[in-house]
């Protein structure tokens, strides 16, 4: 357990004071800001909400109606159709651990925790993947001052300091998440469904009203420099082992970074959500259904959704998934410095402050996101470009422009005859999602995707992009979808 709290101070060092004055409108992370582990509690939480079935129905639906209220405020695209019932397909939710301070406004909203959950409620299992706070992004909203390549947790702070980006009257927590979540959808190229979002001392509450969870520490974490709430530091020290930690040791568990670093602290987290999942598990149903009630009253305080879970079927849904979902089919990634089989790193730069990913490492682990857990990604799409305009050079621009996306590519070469109308993506061997990647990055309508499998493809082919004259380059908004 970690070690009683109380103020630590290193040699001749002063502890950091409090704003005197509101601070400048900035969105960057100071390096010694506490962190929030405790959005990772959400998904459990959304869970337990239905466990008590009708018994409990009728006294916990203010709460859950309250947890609910979050809405999705970003702009929808009429043309995609109504959206398959949760637990009917597979869905992803990011999962934000946000640090509200409510005492004092000058220090803002932070997003210092960010989880990509994805579940597939048909096969039962599910992935989470961590993306660290410092990641370099393009934040797709100009309205935010720097938004070209900032760190991508102040895409919440972003959102929620100027909510009329989304219009009239919206909530500032529901314009943080909504900005995150299309920052999240750009950098990894995948369908953001929902949002969840709790702060710290939620996750403390959670913790505690469960009675602790067990959690197997891999080797002793010390931080002589723990930030408290008072701006000084303590003394934080947590064996190595097998052991029961309350909501207070859970938390600085999952919020310290000095023993390792970000990529440490985010192995942690996932490591904290499991043991509550497993707490769950161990209780019962009895001891969920007696626990519900005090938990839903924390949820309430500290937990908002864009999920819909003030349904009976939803409730009960996700209540049978959790029960269901065994430890081997939940799969734990996380965005970390790799040196690639050529010998290469997955970073771009080498940043004393962000972290710059390589864009084929990204599309890589968003992939494995969404496979089951045991499973590879497929060998990537190799795509050609195909010039059918008068404008010379131009597909060899748009193939450099694939490639710093992370796209596979082979040389460029002129479409069969110039002067097509539409550009066209030529679907060769069934790399369906690929096809409609490059058709989001390159503005493509998806009616000219178009399945060439009975067509005889270029050598060493699988997807053509056939320039017409309605090509236009993308967007700098668009430049970060993959």
């Amino acid at each position: 357990m970690a070690q009683p709290q109380r103020p630590y101070r290193t040699p001749n060092r002063v502890p950091p004071r409090r704003p005197s004055t509101p601070r400048a409108r900035t969105y960057g992370i100071d390096t010694r800001r506490r962190s929030s582990g405790c959005g990772l509690i959400v998904v459990a939480l959304l869970a337990i909400v239905g466990i008590g079935g009708l018994y409990l129905y009728s006294r916990v639906a203010s709460a859950v109606n309250k947890i609910s209220s979050g809405e999705d405020v970003r702009p929808t695209n009429v043309d995609t159709g109504p959206a398959p019932a949760l637990l009917q397909a597979p869905f992803n939710v990011l999962v934000l651990g946000v640090d509200l301070r409510a005492n004092d406004p000058s220090e803002g909203a932070r997003a210092d925790t960010l989880i990509v959950v994805h579940v597939d409620p048909v096969q039962k299992w599910a992935s989470m993947l961590s993306i660290p706070r410092d990641t370099l992004v393009e934040i797709p909203n100009q309205a935010c001052a720097n938004a070209s390549g900032t760190k991508i947790n102040s895409a919440y702070a972003c959102g929620y300091r100027n909510p009329e980006i989304y219009g009239t009257g919206v909530e500032p927590e529901d314009a943080g998440a909504a900005l995150a979540a299309e920052t999240v959808e750009g950098f990894l190229g995948i369908k953001i469904g929902y949002t969840a979002q709790v702060d710290f001392n939620g996750f403390q509450k959670i913790v505690d009203t469960l009675g602790g969870v067990t959690v197997d520490v891999p080797r002793a974490i010390l931080d002589a420099e723990y930030p408290t709430e008072d701006y000084g530091y303590m003394r934080l020290y947590i064996p190595a082992g097998l052991q029961r930690m309350d909501g207070t040791t859970a938390l600085r568990y999952a919020r310290t970074r000095h023993a390792d670093n970000d990529f440490g602290r985010a192995q942690r987290q996932q490591q904290v959500l499991q043991a509550v999942l497993d707490e769950l598990k161990r209780q019962g149903i009895l001891g969920q259904i007696d626990a519900a009630p005090k938990l839903l009253d924390v949820a309430s305080e500290y937990v908002r959704t864009t999920l819909r879970i003030n349904d009976m079927t939803t409730l009960t849904g996700l209540a049978n998934l959790a029960q269901d979902l065994k430890a081997d089919r939940i799969q734990r990634l996380v965005l970390k410095p790799e040196t690639n089989p050529d010998g290469t790193s997955n970073l771009c730069s080498d940043l004393s402050s962000t972290i710059c990913w390589e864009p084929a490492y990204v599309q890589r682990m968003a992939q494995q996101l969404e496979l089951p857990p045991g499973e590879q990604p497929a060998a990537p799409a190799t795509v050609q470009v195909q010039n059918g305009t008068r404008i010379r050079g131009l597909a060899g621009q748009v193939t450099t422009d694939l490639e710093v996306q992370g796209y596979v590519t082979t040389a460029p070469t002129d479409a069969p005859e110039k002067g097509i109308p539409n550009t066209l993506i030529l679907n060769y061997t069934g790399k369906t999602e690929t096809a409609r990647r490059l058709a989001q990055f390159l503005n493509i309508d998806p009616q000219y995707i178009q399945d060439a499998a009975q067509e005889g493809a270029p050598p060493n082919v699988d997807i053509v992009v056939r320039l017409g004259e309605d090509y236009k380059p993308p967007t700098e908004a668009q430049s970060a979808v993959r």
